[in-house]
């Protein structure tokens, strides 16, 4: 199992694709979704986004955002057998949001399926060695996407969920009952300004790895995503590069801001534990 793409449930789908195109580049194609919806697909380096607004009233986007400000609603995952994953995830206990459905295009098939809390987990079969999105056109000609300042993101490397205290167990559970994930390493961060429990689940038959976090104190990073995200979420997703220094180079001038590092992080850094 490994990470197919990402969606982002907005309120206005030309704002955040002219807004992401700027600054992130990759040229933008349009969606056809289910129930006659419609979105925008931005591929950043090698990461397909999907920006998708409510349609109507019940529908993913719509209750999604009638819960939390706009964020990542949907982590889709490729697998290699979809029916004998959903066959996993319905045995025990799992909602099937979508049913399975076949690619017009006959590149496989997906559904979708409600993850822990509002998020969703599309599933994604592919018969083609590249990744696609569900109701992505075919594009013609191999100069159909221009090179783009985040040409140099080759994946997915984690995306993090962070819980209220007390979901950990149950949210570790579902993704290992589920979806078959196992616990890797878990650490804990204790400081005067923030303190969380930390679990990587990891995918064994892929490089899918979800860490999932909890807070362990008031003042926690945690604690602060889940007031402002009104409950549980994606609060971020680490994307791969092949060249770390020249992908923020090139983002920087574009327009991405990036977290400044004290000199104090360096001086301090073999005396952090590993």
């Amino acid at each position: 199992m490994n990470f197919n793409h990402l969606t982002l449930f907005v309120n206005d789908v030309a704002l955040w694709r002219d807004r992401l195109g700027r600054t992130w580049g990759g040229q933008p194609a349009d969606l056809c979704l289910p129930h006659g919806g419609s979105g925008s697909l931005l591929v950043l380096g090698q990461v397909p986004l999907v920006l998708t607004a409510p349609h109507q009233a019940g529908d993913g986007a719509a209750l999604y955002l009638q819960r939390h400000p706009p964020g990542v609603g949907d982590v889709a995952f490729r697998v290699n057998h979809l029916e004998q994953t959903l066959k996993r995830v319905l045995g025990a206990g799992g909602t099937l949001l979508e049913p399975v459905q076949m690619d017009p295009y006959g590149r496989g098939r997906w559904c979708q399926i409600q993850g822990w809390g509002h998020l969703r987990h599309t599933l994604v079969e592919s018969q083609e060695a590249e990744v696609w999105v569900p109701g992505q056109p075919i594009r013609k000609g191999s100069g159909s996407i221009r090179p783009t300042p985040s040409c140099l993101i080759t994946g997915i490397d984690h995306a993090v969920i962070n819980l209220p205290a007390g979901q950990m167990q149950p949210a570790i559970a579902w993704y290992v009952e589920q979806l078959g994930f196992q616990p890797q390493q878990q650490f804990t961060i204790d400081t005067p300004w923030s303190g969380l429990r930390s679990q990587v689940l990891a995918h064994p038959d892929g490089g899918a790895q979800l860490p999932i976090n909890e807070p362990t104190t008031p003042n926690s990073q945690v604690q602060e995503f889940l007031e402002w995200h009104r409950g549980a979420g994606i609060q971020h997703v680490a994307l791969h590069t092949s060249d770390i220094l020249q992908t923020v180079s090139q983002l920087q001038e574009a327009g991405v801001t990036f977290l400044d590092v004290p000199d104090d992080y360096y001086t301090t850094l073999p005396q952090r534990p590993g």
